[in-house]
C-alpha cells in the first residue's frame, strides 16, 4: 500500500482501522499466519505500539468469539465495522474503505463476502457516488497488485541493472500516482 496509512488520523482512528482490517480478514473464518503478518505490518506502518496491536487483536477475537455460524459471523463483522466507521467524517470513511479494499486484494483473492461487505458499508456510510468510488478503488487495488507483481518479476529477470532499475522506478511512480488518486477521492469525501 502506497497511501500513507498514518496520514493525519488520531491514534483511536488508526486503532479503529486496524480493527476493521482484522474483522474483514476474519470474514471467511480464522485468521491465517499470513493475515496476522499483514496486520502486524499494518500496525507498524500506523505507528501503533505492539501492546496496542495485541490488545486490539484480543478485542477482535472476543467480538468474533460470540458466533460460530458463518452467516451470523458475517453479520457480526459487518455490524462491528459499520459501527467503527459510522461516526467518522466522510474522508475517514473513504480512507477506511480504501484500506478494506486494499486489504481484501492483498491475498490476490477478493472474495464475494468481502466485496458484498465493502459495498454495503459504502452505501450505509453514505459515501457520495459510492458505487463508482468502490469500482475505482477495486480497479486501483487490482492495478497496484499487477504493478507489484511486475516489479518483482522484473527484478528477477535477466536484464541489465540500469534497465531494471529504471523500470522499477517507473513502476514505483505509477503506484504512487494511483495512491494519490485514492487520496484525492478521500479528500473529496
Amino acid at each position: 500500500m502506497e497511501l500513507d496509512v498514518k496520514s493525519d488520523l488520531s491514534e483511536k482512528s488508526r486503532i479503529d482501522q486496524l480493527k476493521m482490517v482484522y474483522l474483514l480478514m476474519s470474514i471467511g473464518g480464522d485468521i491465517s499466519h499470513d493475515d496476522l503478518e499483514c496486520i502486524k505490518q499494518l500496525a507498524k506502518d500506523m505507528d501503533l505500539p505492539k501492546d496496542i496491536l495485541w490488545s486490539t487483536i484480543d478485542e477482535c477475537k472476543e467480538i468474533l468469539g460470540k458466533f460460530f455460524d458463518e452467516d451470523r459471523r458475517q453479520n457480526l463483522v459487518y455490524e462491528n465495522i459499520y459501527s467503527l466507521g459510522k461516526e467518522k467524517n466522510k474522508s475517514e470513511r473513504v480512507l477506511s474503505l480504501w484500506l478494506l479494499v486494499d486489504t481484501a486484494f492483498y491475498d490476490e483473492e477478493y472474495s464475494k463476502e468481502e466485496k458484498r461487505l465493502i459495498r454495503k458499508l459504502a452505501g450505509n456510510w453514505e459515501i457520495k457516488d459510492h458505487d463508482s468510488i468502490i469500482i475505482e478503488m477495486e480497479d486501483t487495488a487490482d492495478a497496484l497488485l499487477d504493478l507489484e507483481k511486475y516489479k518483482e518479476w522484473i527484478k528477477t529477470a535477466n536484464y541489465p541493472y540500469d534497465y531494471t532499475n529504471s523500470v522499477v522506478e517507473e513502476l514505483d511512480k505509477n503506484k504512487q500516482e494511483l495512491a494519490n488518486n485514492i487520496a484525492l477521492i478521500a479528500s473529496i469525501g
